[in-house]
This record gives C-alpha cells, sequence and structure tokens, in this order.
C-alpha cells in the first residue's frame, strides 16, 4: 500500500541500483588515519597497502597525502 506521496526519481534510482546514501562523516578522515597514512609513506609502504590498511581507495590515499604535504609547507 502507498503512502499516496510520490515517489523521487532519484529515490527510484537508489532503489533501482541499491545505492545506499552515504553520511558525510563516513568519508572524513581521523586524525589516526593521517598519522597511519604519514607513517606507512615515510616507510616507504605502496599506496594500495596503506588503502587497504585504512579503509580507503588508493587515490584517495594519494590525495590526502598531496594535501598534508601542501598544507606542511
Amino acid at each position: 500500500m502507498s503512502s499516496g506521496k510520490p515517489v523521487s526519481r532519484s529515490r527510484e534510482i537508489e532503489t533501482l541500483f541499491r545505492r545506499v546514501p552515504r553520511s558525510r562523516a563516513e568519508y572524513c578522515w581521523s586524525q589516526a588515519d593521517k598519522d597511519t597514512l604519514r607513517k606507512m609513506v615515510a616507510e616507504g609502504c605502496d599506496y594500495a597497502e596503506i588503502a587497504a590498511r585504512i579503509g580507503r581507495t588508493r587515490a584517495a590515499c594519494t590525495a590526502m597525502y598531496n594535501l598534508l604535504m601542501k598544507r606542511n609547507v
């Protein structure tokens, strides 16, 4: 039974593709993650290994490291 409200197009798409919206908090980097990133890069670890450890993509780790280095300069 429907509530009578029309379903938005974006809601239809989310349901169709089973896309689960993520909160902004899930994208934020904790200080511990940033410290782990810095430490592992300094040790010479590959970004793929770092990404697996932190739970992010390789591209996200690379971008965050570049941002951190830019802020320190």
